[in-house]
């Protein structure tokens, strides 16, 4: 009966519950204590592998302004003169703000004349420098390259002269070694005394020839120890009179800006486009409200100026997408645009330059480029894209990368240059 009531026992309702959980607790303890170390290093391994291979990247945000892509500019003269200079022909592209035509506004009193004719001149003078500068440079190549062939020709003579210098000792030593038989067969009169002088005299003559070799022979090799010191005075002197004419044209430069600023005027492009006619040539009189220049807008896709600055000028390439976010249409509200770079100019625009071509702030100096307005990320964001100057904030991708490469390639990159370096010294 005793057993029969032990078992039963454990069937009873009170001792379900902790039978139940002492079960539980001793299986969870197991599998917990089942999960080995390696595998917690894996798992937390391919954690931090997962977050290495995760995209990173690089962008710079500018602002950005919309160009209108319709209409017709027909650039007129403002006043009477005579064009200067014609910077584009028909069919060419050009953007807002780009320079068209230069010409000389009318001058009929004696500033004017003077002025015009101390430009030319000043153009003359830059130009006789331009000249002086480069047969300066050329100047300094010959003597450079004489001073070569005459440090070369000095090494021949002078090893020719000491090869000279040690033949004549040594053929002293010779006549030396004769006049001591000579004087012993004189002693007992198998010679005659004028043997002995003309041994003599011929070892004063081999004096003589050794001192004038020896002199020449320290001539030669002062000039060779002084060819370095020639050839950096050669540079010093041609560096001080380019750094002098350098400083003369830039003075004048300076006066031609002046000048140019009182009887130039410069024409514009009002919005990018293309140049469809020119109907003028340089060195033409013209009157006011002549028709110059025709330029059309190029139709097709909206598009934006961006200013990039310098220091990211060299990431950024044509196709590299911009995402945008007008000032006007709260992004929260209407959402991004996508755009993509399609041109880059060359040149580095200031930033009043851009202000006032453009109507764009700018924070630096940088380069000019035109993005192509393609999709906005919400269907409902109704923005007209030919109206023209939207403004608001670009972000221009500019890299993207893993953050594994981030880390490794400028480790890799320095092992690469530092082997190239031991090669080139092999």
């Amino acid at each position: 009966m005793s057993i029969m009531e032990d078992q039963a026992k454990l069937f009873r309702k009170e001792s379900l519950p902790n039978t139940l959980e002492n079960t539980s607790v001793a299986a969870r303890s197991e599998r917990i204590g089942s999960i080995k170390p390696w595998a917690a290093s894996i798992a937390l391994m391919l954690c931090v592998f997962f977050i290495l291979l995760q995209p990173y990247t690089r962008r710079v945000d500018v602002n950005f302004i919309t160009i209108a892509l319709s209409g017709k500019q027909r650039v007129e003269a403002t006043s009477e003169g005579v064009i200067s200079e014609i910077f584009v022909e028909q069919g060419d592209f050009v953007h807002r703000g780009q320079k068209l035509i230069a010409y000389a506004r009318e001058q009929f009193g004696r500033s004017g004349s003077t002025n015009l004719q101390k430009r030319n001149l000043l153009s003359q003078n830059l130009i006789q420098l331009n000249e002086l500068s480069v047969k300066n440079s050329q100047n300094y190549q010959i003597s450079i390259e004489k001073l070569g062939l005459q440090s070369k020709f000095s090494e021949l003579r002078a090893a020719e002269l000491e090869a000279r210098v040690h033949g004549l000792v040594s053929a002293r030593k010779i006549l030396e070694s004769k006049i001591v038989v000579g004087n012993h067969l004189l002693a007992e009169g198998a010679v005659a005394e004028s043997y002995i002088q003309d041994l003599k005299d011929k070892v004063l003559n081999i004096d003589n020839l050794s001192y004038y070799a020896k002199q020449n022979l320290i001539k030669e090799q002062q000039f060779l120890s002084e060819a370095p010191n020639l050839a950096k005075q050669y540079k010093n002197e041609l560096e001080i009179q380019i750094n002098h004419n350098r400083f003369e044209a830039i003075e004048i430069e300076r006066e031609l800006i002046d000048i140019e600023s009182q009887i130039l005027s410069y024409i514009v492009a009002d919005f990018d486009g293309v140049v469809a006619a020119v109907n003028a040539s340089k060195g033409s009189s013209i009157r006011k409200s002549d028709s110059l220049i025709v330029v059309e807008a190029e139709k097709g896709e909206p598009t934006a100026r961006i200013l990039i600055p310098k220091q990211a000028a060299a990431l950024a390439n044509l196709g590299q997408k911009v995402t945008l976010r007008y000032d006007a249409y709260p992004f929260t509200k209407f959402g991004t645009a996508q755009a993509e770079i399609i041109q880059i100019d060359n040149t580095v625009t200031s930033t009043k330059d851009v202000l006032r071509t453009l109507g764009l702030q700018a924070e630096e100096p940088g380069y000019l480029a035109t993005i192509k307005i393609i999709e906005s990320s919400n269907s409902n964001l109704e923005i007209d894209y030919q109206k023209d100057g939207l403004t608001g904030r670009a972000s221009v991708m500019l890299e993207e990368h893993s953050l594994i490469r981030w880390i490794f390639d400028p480790l890799i990159n320095s092992v690469v240059q530092a082997g190239q370096g031991k090669l080139n010294e092999y």
